[in-house]
């Protein structure tokens, strides 16, 4: 049997055993994949060197025990979330450009945010009873800011726009347990619209964001167990409202900015080192667009080029490629988290610009990696942009406040809310 007749008839067993309407699994789907994957050099020997990676998707077959086997496989997979909203809620204080923290405990933590004024209120939901309760208030008002979850349980933010309107350079720890906040290390920059992320050995890096005097380039590191700040190389271009994404090897690939000349440029970072290096550039210029890491390992790009269009990286070859484009034209400012079917829910956002007028969107959307397409779901009851979304421990997804033209929102809607919780909107 040659390869393309090895490869056809995997390809018709796929397309007859999954349905049109159904995801299979990730490991599924990753094996599938490697059919048209470029093969390694080692294996390029054996002719174009497809032959053995069908052989490996026709193994996988064996291992499932044919049609009987991949159905017993498919009904251990997550099961699908319903695609309806239902509002849960209101939050007490309005919050737009917050954070969202999921806890060790299952609860969500939102912090800070800007009403008319950067707030210090914080509060958490219990995604157990769908209920809101106030919490010990910030040590400083701050929007635009950063919450990273360390690996001890308690809440690091940093930076963010104060009261005064400027970028600030102040950092505080919630702890869950007491619920309450208390003044950490000072990072070494003040900023705004930077990002932060936790490093596999506990350590948080912030780098980029917008300053009083422009972008900035400088990054940092926080030691929890000093709470003190150090500095380390900073980036190869000033940048903010990029994103920031581990991937499984480690570093930090880092992409975007709200400046025209390296919105399409990325690099990354590597912790071992405290370098950074270039890497591929995106097909379009984004800002205040979303990355996810896919569970191949791969990064998603969603929004913030003022079209509809996303793409792909690959880490292992450091390149960009175009992917289906969104149903919605996103200029940015939207939320997208990977739920546990492997699938990515993208909310929200806005699409025009400040010069002709913005327009909230309460539409929603899933990109299926597998298939590299995008397919409509349920709107959200409230057009938002600047909200946050977070998947609960239930596989559920939580959405908070946001702005809506000159109003900032306090109601929260869930996606996929189990029979009995929530109202629907």
């Amino acid at each position: 049997m040659t390869d393309h007749e090895l490869e056809e008839r995997l390809r018709a067993w796929y397309r007859s055993e999954i349905p049109a309407d159904e995801v299979a699994p990730a490991d599924l789907r990753s094996s599938l994949a490697a059919i048209t994957r470029a093969p390694s050099a080692r294996l390029r020997r054996f002719r174009s060197g497809r032959g053995l990676a069908l052989l490996a998707a026709a193994a996988l077959l064996g291992v499932l025990g044919g049609t009987a086997g991949i159905g017993r496989f498919l009904d251990s997979r997550p099961e699908p979330i319903p695609a309806i909203w239902s509002i849960t809620g209101r939050t007490t204080d309005a919050h737009y450009a917050h954070t969202a923290t999921l806890l060790l405990d299952g609860r969500v933590l939102i912090a800070g945010g800007d009403g008319d004024i950067p707030t210090d209120s914080t509060e958490l939901y219990d995604s157990a009873t769908g209920s809101w309760n106030a919490t010990d208030r910030m040590n400083q008002g701050r929007s635009m800011h950063t919450a990273t979850l360390l690996p001890d349980g308690r809440v690091l933010v940093a930076g963010g726009v104060g009261v005064d309107l400027g970028a600030q350079s102040s950092a505080e720890l919630f702890d869950a347990a007491t619920g309450t906040w208390t003044i950490t290390g000072t990072m070494l920059h003040a900023r705004h619209g930077h990002t932060a992320t936790l490093l596999p050995d506990g350590r948080v890096l912030v780098a980029g964001g917008a300053t009083d005097a422009g972008h900035s380039a400088a990054a940092e590191l926080y030691d929890p167990e000093t709470g003190t700040w150090i500095s380390t190389d900073g980036l190869l271009s000033a940048r903010a409202f990029h994103t920031a994404t581990l991937l499984p090897d480690g570093t930090v690939l880092v992409a975007g900015s709200s400046d025209e000349a390296v919105a399409r440029s990325a690099e990354l970072y590597d912790p071992r080192l405290g370098t950074w290096t270039a890497s591929g550039s995106m097909t379009h210029g984004r800002m205040n667009f979303t990355a996810t890491l896919l569970p191949g390992g791969v990064v998603l790009a969603a929004g913030g080029a003022g079209d509809a269009s996303s793409e792909i990286y690959d880490p292992r070859s450091g390149t960009w490629s175009a992917t289906g484009s969104m149903l919605s034209g996103r200029f940015g400012n939207h939320a997208a988290v990977l739920l546990p079917d492997g699938t990515v829910l993208v909310t929200g956002g806005h699409s025009g610009t400040l010069d002709v007028g913005l327009q909230e969107l309460s539409a929603a959307e899933i990109y299926d990696s597998a298939r590299r397409t995008w397919t409509a779901t349920a709107p959200m009851g409230t057009a938002r942009r600047w909200h946050t979304a977070t998947v609960l421990p239930v596989g559920t997804v939580l959405v908070v406040g946001g702005a809506s033209g000159d109003d900032t929102s306090q109601s929260a809607e869930l996606y996929g809310a189990p029979d009995g919780q929530g109202q629907h909107p």
